[in-house]
């Protein structure tokens, strides 16, 4: 098994996902970075476009499979992935206490 943290489908870094601003016209994309691909998604839920490249047969990402076909049981499997990371990621861990910020506590 390889060195995720060394592949170079990660570009030497661990998987990730993401979920950040990107351009002015879209504001949002989410997106997973697995051992062999990357899948991003544009705008809520996928709505503007989505990509979807293989980094072992092409590492420049220059053709998105994310229209074809045959790629549509991976695609619904990382759009899953996304969508359960997301959620887990608005859970509040057990036992977790948010402190008032500093403009709360002058206010007191």
């Amino acid at each position: 098994r390889r060195n995720l943290a060394m592949s170079s489908s990660s570009h030497g870094r661990p998987p990730r996902f993401g979920k950040q601003p990107r351009y002015r016209s879209c504001k949002t994309h989410s997106g997973t970075l697995t051992e062999k691909t990357r899948y991003t998604e544009w705008g809520e839920d996928g709505s503007l476009g989505a990509e979807l490249y293989d980094h072992e047969s092409d590492p420049a990402e220059l053709v998105n499979l994310a229209g074809r076909p045959e790629s549509a049981s991976i695609i619904k499997r990382l759009s899953l992935r996304i969508r359960e990371r997301i959620a887990d990621a608005q859970e509040k861990p057990a036992g977790l206490v948010q402190k008032p910020s500093v403009s709360q506590r002058k206010k007191k």
